[in-house]
């Protein structure tokens, strides 16, 4: 297990502490300021032995000159990470380097701890090295070029290929938006008011009962979340005439103390019971649990609980292809995962529930989304709503 306080950087083990840093602000650019590339005797050696001749070093010389921290961390991220040892990774980039998914191209090229969610703001090695000396840059950069192998080579054209049909996408996405501006209303709350549903909405349930606030609090929220979704629709309602989707959204509340702390099991073998008597129209796929009424929050987040659940069913990982703008899901995405999400109550409304009706998102990509990203305000002709 990597050390606390500890970072590897440069080929260097340093402490935060002496960096004067924490891992939050480790290589930001604070007011201007970049940590300089650290080089010394005993490194520009190591840099000249890997120019020279890289195959005599030590896989932990390798890292070194790569900056990378040391190998048996990075075997241990790659098996929680994905599954698999790094060495079966590497030859997967030599065999199938066209089955690679972004994040397996990201941890052959720049290490099995990078994450892209934890680089914003940072200042690369390049800007760094290109503040060295030109000899120590020169020295530097050909050591590196001269230790990558034909793995991270081919990782690198896999990893080309995803920037460019993403920003293609991401040029596709503008173009929509363009067109969305000027028109009516959102494309999925269209395609809500063509569905014509009689009415649409959730089960909610109620899990506190024995402290004697309870029963005023569980009205509260009753109000509170018909307001919110309320809200929430009107926003998104479009230009005149507007469609008013929330004079079809329907609650079935339910409040019985024999759930008073109930598990998310007891939950689901109630929701099951009620299942085929629900309205048509109110989801059977899902329902939203409140166990925390008396929690004094700005933000009111309920429980999303699949009721299909099975424990014993393997993950939904995934390894998107290329081509989409959606990422991989890995088993350490998931870890914790239990077939269910915490969201705002904002987003269980177009977000939540258009997922559902469209079958457009997994339970595993929930997960992943709402434990991993803040939830968007979207402009109100944004095409499809998103967490």
């Amino acid at each position: 297990m990597p050390e606390q306080g500890v970072v590897y950087l440069d080929g260097f083990k340093l402490s935060l502490q002496e960096l004067g840093l924490t891992r939050e602000t480790l290589n930001n650019h604070v007011n201007g300021r970049i940590i300089p590339f650290m080089l010394d005797d005993e490194m520009r050696d190591l840099y000249r032995r890997a120019n020279d001749d890289p195959e005599p070093l030590s896989p932990a010389e390798k890292n070194r000159v790569l900056g990378r921290i040391p190998p048996e961390d990075e075997e241990r991220l790659c098996q929680e990470r994905l599954g698999c040892t790094k060495e079966q990774l590497y030859e997967k980039a030599l065999t199938q380097a066209e089955d690679l998914s972004m994040l397996e191209c990201d941890m052959i090229i720049r290490g099995c701890d990078y994450d892209w969610r934890n680089i914003s703001n940072k200042a690369t090695d390049l800007e760094r090295i290109m503040k060295l000396s030109a000899e120590d840059r020169d020295l530097v950069l050909k050591g590196r070029e001269a230790i990558k192998g034909p793995a991270i080579l081919r990782a690198a054209e896999k990893r080309k290929q995803y920037t460019k049909v993403r920003a293609a996408e991401a040029r596709r996405k503008s173009e929509q938006l363009k067109i969305a501006r000027q028109g009516h209303r959102a494309a999925w709350v269209q395609a809500m008011v063509d569905r014509d549903l009689p009415r649409w909405g959730f089960v909610v349930m109620r899990t506190e009962y024995s402290d004697p606030r309870s029963d005023e609090a569980w009205k509260r929220f009753q109000e509170r979340y018909d307001t919110v979704g309320k809200l929430i629709m009107q926003s998104w309602s479009g230009r005149p005439p507007k469609a008013e989707l929330w004079l079809t959204l329907e609650t079935v509340f339910v409040s019985d103390a024999a759930l008073d702390g109930a598990s998310a099991d007891a939950l689901r073998e109630r929701f099951k019971s009620m299942r085929e008597g629900l309205p048509e129209g109110i989801r059977r796929d899902c329902f939203l649990v409140q166990d925390k009424l008396l929690a004094e929050t700005e933000w009111l987040t309920v429980r999303a609980v699949n009721p299909d659940f099975d424990p014993e069913a393997p993950l939904g990982t995934l390894e998107a292809s290329y081509d989409s703008q959606e990422t991989s899901i890995t088993v350490q995405d998931l870890k914790g995962f239990s077939g269910e999400i915490q969201l705002p109550l904002s987003k269980v409304f177009d977000w939540l529930h258009y997922s559902l009706l469209t079958d457009s998102e997994t339970w595993e990509r929930r997960y992943k989304q709402t434990t991993q990203k803040q939830p968007k305000t979207l402009v109100s002709y944004w095409p499809y709503p998103e967490y």
